[in-house]
């Protein structure tokens, strides 16, 4: 039984699909769509079926899956590595959908609320509120891979990068998870991670975007993905680059509910 599931590449996830069958296991319940656990050999995977998702007035119907495969293959591109290997499958028990590596004994540690006077040191604060009578802080850490997973939600448009969305498995290695509301045309950008917000980009990550900037639009399949769509990931590459990280939307809330 391998312990880490994300150690299994995109190539391998895929081997396993053609050697193996898909046995469901388990429903994620707190899942606004369809989230299911599978056996796949040796390894945990979740399906997300594109007929259990739920409709969105923002979001053109039956595409949540395919964005979910999307936002892998660019992380993919970018060699970050931080969203669990992801593809598309035709052959699950409700129909086509999503294909991710389950992330075993996976921990929330990045993203924290606490009590103004026990904020973590050295952690960045986005937005004080009250709860339970007492004033508190809602953060993430500075960690640098953390930063990365930030300029990956601007890049991908995210709608809902949920504190819960941020895990680190039992080696430590942080990984993202949840993409189903991302690259939207229009800015969606919600997030608990504005702790950079101001900031330059690196200039070694500001390299790789523009090494990937021609390539990144042929990810986004024609068939789900609107020239709108692949066109305002572009321009939100380019952004990045020369203006650094975004300042919160005046016109959409910025911080995801629940945070958690």
């Amino acid at each position: 039984m391998f312990v880490l599931g994300p150690m299994v590449t995109v190539a391998e996830l895929r081997a396993f699909l053609e050697s193996h069958e898909l046995v469901l296991v388990g429903q994620l319940m707190d899942s606004s769509n369809g989230a299911f656990v599978c056996q796949l050999g040796d390894i945990q995977v979740v399906y997300k079926p594109m007929s259990e998702e739920s409709p969105l007035w923002d979001f053109p119907d039956e595409t949540l899956s395919r964005r979910e495969v999307a936002a892998s293959e660019i992380d993919q591109v970018l060699g970050w590595n931080l969203i669990p290997p992801t593809v598309w499958f035709e052959g699950g028990e409700f129909g086509a959908g999503s294909i991710q590596v389950f992330i075993e004994s996976a921990q929330v540690s990045d993203v924290v609320i606490a009590p103004i006077d026990e904020f973590p040191q050295g952690f960045l604060p986005v937005v004080r509120g009250e709860m339970g009578g007492a004033q508190v802080l809602v953060g993430h850490s500075a960690d640098a891979e953390l930063f990365k997973a930030a300029i990956l939600d601007v890049l991908l448009n995210n709608a809902d990068r949920k504190g819960g969305h941020i895990l680190r498995d039992t080696a430590g290695k942080l990984w993202l998870i949840d993409h189903g509301v991302v690259l939207n045309a229009e800015t969606k950008l919600r997030t608990v991670l504005w702790g950079w917000a101001g900031e330059s980009i690196p200039e070694a990550i500001a390299d790789q975007l523009k090494e990937v900037r021609e390539l990144l639009p042929s990810v986004l399949s024609p068939d789900c993905f609107s020239e709108d769509e692949r066109s305002a990931m572009v321009q939100r590459l380019n952004l990045l680059i020369n203006d650094g990280m975004p300042y919160p939307s005046q016109e959409w809330p910025a911080i995801p509910w629940p945070v958690f």
